[in-house]
């Protein structure tokens, strides 16, 4: 298969929730790879799609490489775990030591509830007085 035509659009969020989508097309010449045009044609998206372009991808990417990090971390504190169990299983110091448990059953992700400001007065204030019980 040969690719003659490239496409790449993309979605930007413009805030207060409005989007925009943003496309371009280009032909392949002598030489090109299908890659080297894709991230092309996504510069000129970026470049053409203003700041908000530019802070949606880089908020993207940091947010990637955040997941990718946590993924990381939690990775190595399975391992861990697991290891640790099983020198205690091996030893017979603790033989019922399970490995690190999968959470499978969690609770769906709690949604931030849009929250605002109440503005209140203190009218007066009441003074109780103590009887002896």
């Amino acid at each position: 298969m040969q690719i003659k035509t490239v496409h790449y659009s993309a979605l930007l969020n413009l805030g207060n929730y409005s989007n925009e989508k943003i496309g371009f097309t280009a032909q392949l010449s002598e030489g090109e790879s299908v890659e080297q045009v894709i991230e092309q044609l996504r510069e000129k998206v970026k470049q053409n799609g203003g700041t908000n372009a530019e802070e949606l991808y880089q908020t993207m990417y940091r947010g990637r490489r955040e997941l990718a990090e946590l993924e990381r971390k939690i990775k190595n504190a399975t391992d861990q775990w697991n290891a640790t169990a099983e020198f205690l299983r091996a030893q017979g110091i603790k033989p019922d030591t399970g490995n690190m448990p999968q959470f499978t059953n969690l609770l769906p992700e709690i949604k931030e509830e849009d929250s605002g400001v109440v503005d209140g007065e203190i009218e007066e204030e009441l003074e109780v007085e103590s009887s002896d019980f």
